[in-house]
């Protein structure tokens, strides 16, 4: 009896020993991650740090543009296969107009693009197809170009002004060009006023001249150029300021 009783006790020992399962179905032991004294909490052995998202570095956030083809670039993150990019009509990305997967590298060209507001955002994304969280958001406008000027000029026997009909919009700029061929290829004026009426300049030597104006916005954005003006001046002068 007393050797039956020893025997149910080192049994007992052994038993209090082995690995407390993590439950049924569990398949493997859980993990136990001791942060401080007295202190124990219970991971999934599964969990993963997501990876970095990307940071757009072009265009500038808020930018205006009158191109309809932006080049769009992110800093590349390390260890991550692709990115994904989101386009949205509005912050939110409620309306979210296009999605592009499985892109390699830090750079996405966008192409015929129409006026409007866009908004933009990238995640990383694993081998495994694990992606991490989106990136701040990039807000772009792409305004339409500025339209020819409509110009009218108004020439003297020694004089050329040159006058633009309708103001294009606010913080325009005007460049003037005089050739002595239409095609432009000898220009001999190329100037820049904000004031719609401009008085260009006085010619030195008589001769048919070709005038030509485009707005130009504040960033820098020219328009196209209007209609070619022909102009005669008949009379030469001696060398004063503002002549060309």
């Amino acid at each position: 009896m007393k050797k039956m009783i020893c025997r149910l006790m080192v049994l007992f020992s052994l038993i209090s020993l082995l690995p407390v399962s993590a439950g049924a179905g569990a398949g493997r032991d859980a993990e136990i991650t001791v942060l401080e004294p007295n202190e124990v909490r219970v991971e999934d052995p599964n969990k993963r740090e997501k990876p970095v998202s990307p940071l757009i570095v072009s265009p500038e956030d808020n930018v205006r543009k009158r191109d309809t083809s932006i080049t769009l670039q992110w800093q590349p993150v390390k260890d991550v296969a692709t990115y994904h990019l989101q386009i949205a009509r509005d912050r939110a990305f409620t309306k979210r107009i296009a999605g592009v997967g499985n892109l390699k590298g830090p750079v996405y060209q966008l192409v015929n693009m129409a006026a409007g507001d866009y908004y933009f955002r990238l995640s990383s994304v694993m081998q495994d197809g694990f992606e991490g969280d989106w990136s701040p958001v990039r807000a772009l406008s792409i305004v339409p170009p500025l339209p020819p000027p409509t110009v009218l000029k108004t020439e003297t026997a020694d004089k050329i002004f040159c006058y633009v009909l309708y103001m294009l919009e606010d913080g325009v700029t005007y460049q003037i060009q005089v050739a002595r061929d239409e095609g432009f290829t000898q220009i001999i004026a190329d100037k820049k006023m904000q004031n719609p009426e401009m008085f260009v300049g006085k010619p030195r030597d008589p001769g048919v001249y070709y005038l030509r104006v485009r707005g130009v916005d504040a960033e820098q954005h020219a328009g196209s150029f209007s209609k070619v003006e022909r102009i005669e001046i008949k009379k030469a002068l001696r060398p004063l300021f503002g002549q060309f």
